[in-house]
């Protein structure tokens, strides 16, 4: 008796072994001199046999120099560098030559912090990102944010902020080319970055009531965004 029962829709049920394997080695560095080195790293493999025969595998390798330094009481730097490479082999993620895919991502960043006159922290950094895909032109872009919190009086603080964001596409989101139990889904190789910005604007207040220590809080926050990626019916 099987009535009123849930089912997979046809051709949409399938059955997966997935492999995954991951090493994150690291080194932190400290000098005399109050500078701090740091080399963080990652290799991330991962392979999926599926009974549809969509396999798919990738590897993933991340590496990030940071270096950051006190300088004084006030002012507080950051700085690095970023190496992503990844290979992909699937199926499903064909570019029209071969289901084989590479995406580059090389990116550098600094950012300072300060505190002044014990009532105002202010923040401003940036970050260069340049992305490659298979043999496509390399695509960069700078992106900047600054920040500040000031104290107007005991227990009132005003703060702002302003950021931009960039997002470049996946190999699954411009290559992919599929179907589940009749739903096509289509690669869209024309597909281009996501880009962004916010602000924000707030108040905090501090209260006490008898036994009681509490905050209210409001704030303005406004988001823009341009060329969003996102999967859609058509």
């Amino acid at each position: 008796y099987s009535a009123g029962l849930y089912r997979a829709f046809p051709n949409t049920m399938t059955l997966q072994d997935q492999t995954i394997l991951y090493l994150d080695p690291f080194i932190n560095y400290f000098t005399n001199k109050d500078f701090k080195h740091s080399l963080r790293s990652r290799y991330f493999y991962t392979k999926n046999s599926l009974t549809d025969s969509t396999n798919n595998e990738s590897n993933v390798a991340y590496s990030e120099y940071q270096l950051t330094k006190q300088l004084n009481p006030w002012l507080h730097i950051t700085g690095g560098l970023i190496m992503n490479q990844t290979y992909s082999n699937s199926g499903i993620a064909y570019n029209g030559i071969l289901p084989e895919n590479h995406l580059q991502n090389f990116a550098g960043y600094a950012q300072t912090d300060m505190k002044l006159w014990k009532i105002l922290n202010l923040s401003l950094g940036s970050r260069y990102e340049s992305f490659i895909m298979n043999d496509e032109k390399a695509i960069s872009k700078p992106i900047f944010r600054s920040g500040f919190n000031l104290k107007l009086s005991e227990g009132t603080f005003l703060r702002g902020s302003y950021g931009q964001g960039y997002r470049f596409p996946t190999i699954t989101e411009k290559y992919i080319h599929s179907d589940i139990g009749g739903l096509a889904i289509y690669p869209n190789p024309g597909l281009l970055p996501e880009s962004s910005w916010n602000a924000e604007i707030g108040v905090k207040q501090g209260f006490s009531l008898k036994k009681f220590i509490g905050y209210v809080e409001a704030a303005f926050f406004w988001q823009e965004y341009k060329n969003t990626i996102e999967f859609t019916f058509g």
